[in-house]
């Protein structure tokens, strides 16, 4: 609240500035503002004031989830899922995917799809959590989460693979999911961990702003 406050009376014109400075003035350790959702938020209103943006809610269908290597989660085989929240309200969940992570650290390298295979219809603040299970007993275990919102979903990420095939991918790297940033020695993600999320771009709006 105090980064945005910064920003709105033009104490800041550079979101990136106004983090840095919060950190070295509020906090010991110069740290500030430590989870990357918090910081998204204040680069977003950084981003509003800056092109001068009329903030309006857009929805979109989110349709999967990727990861682009493997984590090491567990000993052995276990599950992977995701459930979508808007402003609090649970709008759904992925499938469990199963992952067997290989015991060699090279062939961790590998894709893992996790589709919705319905879709889900989200609009302003979303919240993806991420969750882990053991395959056989277990309850399941929260291994990161990330907000966003719908507005700043651009456009410019578009890729077509044919008109039935037409999607929006947003991604993020592990600095900027909440818990996995913490992993700084690569016990669970490695350094280059990323995750996308898709969503339908089929009827998108074009662009009308870049963060």
């Amino acid at each position: 609240m105090i980064c945005a406050y910064l920003l709105h009376r033009q104490r800041f014109l550079d979101a990136t500035k106004c983090l840095e400075y919060y950190g070295k003035t509020r906090t010991r350790d110069g740290k500030g503002v430590t989870i990357p959702s918090q910081r998204r938020y204040v680069e977003y209103y950084g981003h509003l004031l800056t092109h001068k943006l009329e903030y309006k809610k857009t929805a979109l269908i989110m349709t999967g989830a990727k990861f682009n290597s493997l984590p090491q989660l567990n000993s052995g085989p276990f599950s992977v899922m995701y459930d979508v929240y808007c402003s609090g309200v649970k709008l759904g969940s992925s499938p469990l995917y199963e992952i067997d992570v290989p015991k060699d650290k090279k062939e961790r390298n590998k894709e893992q799809k996790m589709n919705l295979p319905k879709g889900i219809v989200v609009c302003g603040d979303i919240c993806v959590d991420f969750f882990h299970k053991p395959l056989r007993i277990g309850k399941k275990e929260r291994i990161f989460q990330c907000w966003f919102n719908t507005f700043f979903v651009e456009d410019t990420n578009i890729r077509d693979h044919g008109q039935r095939m037409r999607y929006i991918t947003m991604t993020m790297k592990k600095a900027e999911l909440d818990k996995a940033n913490k992993d700084t020695t690569n016990k669970i993600y490695s350094p280059e961990f990323k995750v996308d999320k898709r969503f339908d771009g089929s009827h998108s709006r074009k662009a009308e702003h870049h963060v």
